[in-house]
């Protein structure tokens, strides 16, 4: 039920039985200070990890409005550079990138990639800037 009600969430599916799984968690970060110092701040760990870990870096699908799922896509790119495709000297194409951005303006042809992606057990894909958008992506692609 919290969850539910901290993502603002209407009528969603529920899953009865028990996501008690010791690889998946649930964080509501609050905003400290000022919009841009506290993501910049949250997503320079973030893309200091993901630098380090690569694919050994947890999948982490973040919950943001529109348009901080922009600047987070935006800020990885940056500080990551060439770093940002796995493995190293990959091709830069959505397939290689380390983490997407998930929401309504995007094709459906993208969306669809990203779901792929998530679904495939060789996905490069670790981190995901998603809109609540994404939770009926999740419930139409099942």
């Amino acid at each position: 039920m919290a969850i539910k009600e901290s993502l603002n969430l209407r009528n969603p599916v529920e899953i009865t039985a028990s996501p008690d799984r010791p690889n998946i968690f649930y964080e509501k970060i609050f905003r400290k200070g000022m919009d841009l110092e506290f993501f910049e701040e949250l997503l320079y760990s973030i893309a200091t990890e993901l630098r380090k870990k690569k694919l050994d870096y947890p999948l982490t699908i973040m919950y943001l409005q529109l348009k901080w799922c922009g600047f987070a896509f935006e800020y990885l790119s940056k500080h990551l550079g060439n770093e940002q495709y796995y493995p190293e000297n990959a091709e830069p194409i959505p397939e290689n990138r380390l983490f997407a951005q998930y929401h309504s303006p995007q094709t459906i042809a993208m969306k669809h990639q990203i779901l792929s992606e998530l679904s495939s057990p060789s996905s490069k894909l670790r981190v995901i800037f998603a809109t609540l958008h994404w939770v009926w992506a999740l419930i139409y692609h099942a």
